[in-house]
């Protein structure tokens, strides 16, 4: 099997009903946890307008002079100056002096937020955003740059939700909600972090199978596959899966690496080499998690619209705004080219099917998705 790029024009309706996305991460892109108000007051406000925000301190955001090389530690010292000034406005000096302690640690760290806020984060960058008592999460990709909105426009809606004062802003599209159960052990520490918003991103390899099923990372192309069986899933039942695997694959050259979380239910991670994704492909159309079509996505400015755009396709039927999409991202086919007689077909196909019962593997995601605006 390989895959051959095709244009739009060329897919059938039953093509595009179950083409599967292959997200593009970029190497660069970091994660941030991103709380949203003390006791997460702000969570649905952040999520129904589509932002993130923090309190900007009546600090004007630091500018740099043409080329000139942003230094983070003159940025902390700059924004740290001033929130001190702000805040020891109307003390007297004797109050000064007797909180001069926690009003520079204070001053130091709201500082801090601002900086990383206003100039260590970028477009493209993961969010995690818990919810009250972190039981919910939301997951999204920041869209914008920091910017200063003073008339945000909070949407109406059937319910009362309360609306964050903060006017530094990013636009967030937010792409899935999910629980607290669903984010990997070695990750869970995220619940009790100290501050407002800090950097996760030596655990970006256990994070993005929350955020994405099949996506390319760092020369390394990976498939999340969705393990539902609530039966007891015994040794035996393993080595079937492998073995199944294996014969999909059908080529000894080609290694792929698991990562199996399969507690019943549970998923699978495989990951191979980005030059083996025919392979990965392979084996999720032989499991009946996808079809012969994959769309690539390497824009993460578009990636949430671009999936709601194709997700919902089904729904709407839509074709102006699924031909929009398609200018955005590179659509590949798979091309069958095993060797394998009729006969070994029949038999690899019933195989793949007993796995497929055995496990009730399916394409289901993390999480529960939240539809953004489509393209």
């Amino acid at each position: 099997m390989s895959l051959e790029k095709i244009s739009f024009e060329h897919l059938t309706l039953k093509e595009i009903s179950t083409a599967i996305p292959l997200i593009k991460v970029q190497p660069e892109t970091k994660v941030w946890f991103v709380r949203t108000g003390r006791g997460a007051k702000y969570w649905d406000d952040f999520w129904i307008n589509k932002y993130i925000g923090v309190n900007r301190e009546s600090v004007p955001e630091f500018s740099k002079k043409g080329n000139e090389q942003l230094d983070l530690h003159e940025i902390q010292k700059i924004y740290r100056d001033q929130i001190y000034k702000n805040s020891i406005k109307g003390l007297s000096e004797d109050e000064i002096e007797e909180n001069k302690r926690s009003l520079t640690s204070s001053a130091g760290r709201r500082a801090g937020v601002l900086r990383i806020f206003r100039h260590e984060m970028k477009k493209g960058d993961l969010i995690l955003a818990p919810g009250k008592g972190t039981r919910e999460f939301l997951l999204g990709i920041i869209a914008s740059d920091s910017t200063i909105k003073s008339n945000m426009d909070h949407k109406w809606t059937d319910f009362e939700y309360e609306e964050s004062p903060f006017d530094n802003i990013r636009n967030v599209s937010w792409i899935k909600k999910i629980d607290f159960s669903d984010i990997p052990t070695e990750v869970r520490f995220i619940r009790h972090g100290n501050g407002s918003i800090f950097e996760v991103t030596e655990n970006i390899e256990n994070i993005l199978p929350l955020f994405y099923n099949l996506y390319e990372y760092k020369g390394l192309i990976n498939a999340r596959i969705a393990v539902t069986t609530k039966k007891p899933v015994t040794t035996d039942d393993l080595l079937d899966l492998q073995n199944v695997i294996a014969m999909t694959k059908n080529d000894p050259s080609i290694s792929i690496n698991q990562k199996t979380k399969i507690a019943s239910p549970g998923y699978l991670v495989l990951s191979s080499l980005t030059s083996n994704v025919d392979s990965i492909i392979k084996i999720l159309r032989g499991l009946g998690v996808s079809g012969a079509i994959v769309y690539a996505i390497s824009n993460p400015d578009k990636i949430a619209a671009l999936l709601s755009t194709i997700r919902d396709w089904g729904h709407n039927k839509n074709m102006n705004k699924l031909e929009e999409a398609a200018k955005s991202i590179e659509i590949l086919k798979s091309v069958d080219t095993s060797n394998l007689t009729a006969e070994q077909k029949v038999e690899l196909q019933q195989k793949q099917l007993n796995v497929t019962r055995q496990f009730q593997i399916s394409d289901k995601g993390a999480g529960e998705d939240i539809n953004d605006d489509e393209l």
